[in-house]
């Protein structure tokens, strides 16, 4: 299964480069099917072209994460119906991804190992709005959720399949010329998952920023927080971010994690 998230990753990144401009319990220690990233670069875009272009309409991102535990892959796409995703209104978004994790239970015999695997999506319409060095973003549409437990836990209540809503909130500030700050926060009701994080971030070198991150997830039989540090890095193929630290439950936030994100607009 493994090998079959590294290929869907492969295949998402793949298809975000070659993009022209022509147009657990969910134990999912890392990255909760409600964490998956957004298009991170809200906000934040180029002002000083001398060459007239079309504008940007489209967002993608693809991406994985994972620790010793669990590994997910992800992408998805926004669409700005307007055609200038760096002006103010409605969005349309598309995302998805699948993962694998694994956990211990106790059974009256002794420890039984649980291996799971989870596949997660979501429809979305939005609306994007500008004040100042603010950027902000809501979202609101349908959810998909389901986990495959093997062996069964009858006691995991993040089990099978639910068809439910998905809301997601998303917030960008540039600070002067070469700093941000960014937040954003989900919530899913298949199995009540949910995610909030925070990212500051400092200009080091030409299109190279490094920052902070922190945040919270979960779902209806865990809570989890992570902290760690990140590098942002503009490419001439899309913004590429890679960051790493240490996550788990609140009372042994220790299991270290690492996520790659490609974010391209076109």
């Amino acid at each position: 299964m493994r090998l079959r998230i590294l290929k869907y990753c492969v295949v998402m990144l793949a298809v975000t480069i070659v993009a022209v401009p022509i147009t657990a319990r969910a134990q999912v220690l890392v990255t909760s099917p409600a964490e998956a990233p957004q298009d991170a670069d809200i906000g934040d875009w180029e002002t000083t072209l001398t060459v007239p272009q079309p504008p940007d309409q489209w967002v993608t991102w693809s991406g994985a994460s994972g620790t010793q535990e669990s590994m997910v892959g992800y992408g998805g796409a926004t669409f700005t119906p307007g055609g200038d995703r760096t002006k103010d209104g409605f969005r349309l978004r598309l995302e998805g991804g699948s993962g694998t994790y694994g956990y211990i239970t106790q059974r009256t015999f002794g420890p039984l190992p649980i291996m799971g695997e989870s596949t997660f999506g979501a429809a979305l319409i939005g609306y994007q709005l500008s004040y100042g060095p603010w950027t902000a973003k809501a979202f609101a549409g349908i959810a998909y959720e389901r986990h495959i437990l093997g062996p069964d836990d009858l006691d995991n209540e993040v089990r099978g399949k639910k068809v439910g809503f998905k809301l997601s909130a998303e917030g960008w500030r540039n600070v002067g010329t070469n700093s941000f700050f960014a937040l954003d926060a989900n919530y899913s009701s298949p199995f009540s998952s949910y995610a909030a994080n925070a990212k500051a971030g400092l200009g080091v070198w030409e299109n190279i920023w490094v920052g902070l991150e922190a945040g919270a997830y979960g779902n209806s039989t865990l809570n989890a927080m992570k902290g760690g540090g990140f590098v942002r890095w503009r490419t001439s193929y899309g913004t590429l971010w890679v960051s790493g630290g240490v996550g788990g439950d609140y009372d042994n936030p220790e299991t270290p994690y690492g996520t790659v994100l490609m974010v391209r607009s076109f």
